[in-house]
């Protein structure tokens, strides 16, 4: 018990790090102009619809089948799972960045359209100007969108890998030192340095520890996999505790477990 509680507090440090980016930029973001929020709230209704939707379904597979190859020791198995998984996120990747390219403005005024309320109305055409004609309108937050989305489809990816070699308290540090070091300094330059195409930095600056785990899980996760090849112990070595306890041979114990 004392061993899960651990685990899952370092996998809450791991998910709050990672929203904590999302949300803080949106209410950051919303104290300099409402415009920027709207754009930014775009640009996230957006991201379902270009792949992250069919990635999701085959990592709950990848997880479930992974674990288990990992607990039985069939590392070759588990490898070659992985292998089939990185050619379908590549494939993901190419394909959202491709489809958010040809489709941006096309994108970015289907999901603005609730803006268009604005130009109605005499007192909010600085608004409706702010979000479609400025120098910083909504296209321009969209062109930036096909590449984030696409790492994150490998984010998504490197973060089930190395959860799957419960290496949660790499996670958790890597998370965590990402978060202080990277995103809180580059979300204050952002707010408090008046750069232009600002609603675009923002979108960037929400997914920038996304971006760096990326690198960091993905060299870790090349680091387990060389191990797991050659049969080294490693943090995935105590979830196959249970793969070692035969339960229809009586001179067991539960004890043996420990």
């Amino acid at each position: 018990m004392k061993e899960v509680l651990k685990e899952g507090f370092e996998l809450m440090i791991v998910d709050l790090t990672i929203q904590l980016s999302l949300t803080i930029t949106i209410y950051v973001a919303a104290t300099q102009s409402f415009e920027i929020a709207y754009k930014l709230s775009a640009a996230q209704a957006a991201y379902w619809g270009f792949g992250p939707q069919y990635l999701i379904g085959m990592m709950l597979f990848f997880k479930l089948l992974g674990a288990k190859f990992i607990a039985s020791k069939e590392y070759r198995a588990f490898i070659s799972l992985f292998a089939f998984m990185v050619l379908l996120t590549i494939s993901l990747f190419i394909s959202a960045i491709l489809a958010a390219i040809n489709s941006r403005y096309a994108t970015a005024y289907s999901y603005g359209q609730s803006a268009c309320i604005f130009a109605t109305d005499p007192n909010c055409v600085n608004i409706y100007a702010g979000i479609f004609q400025s120098t910083d309108s909504l296209n321009l937050v969209f062109e930036a969108f096909g590449p984030t989305v696409g790492l994150q489809l490998l984010f998504i990816l490197m973060r089930g890998g190395i959860a799957v070699c419960h290496d949660f308290r790499f996670m958790a540090i890597a998370s965590l030192v990402t978060f202080i070091f990277v995103y809180i300094p580059m979300i204050i330059i952002i707010r408090v340095v008046p750069f232009g195409y600002t609603s675009t930095l923002y979108y960037v600056a929400m997914y920038m520890p996304h971006f760096v785990l990326v690198v960091v899980f993905g060299i870790r996760l090349v680091i387990n996999l060389v191990r797991l090849n050659k049969g080294e112990p490693g943090p995935w070595t105590h979830a196959q505790r249970l793969g070692d306890f035969e339960i229809d041979d009586p001179s067991k114990s539960y004890q043996s477990l420990y």
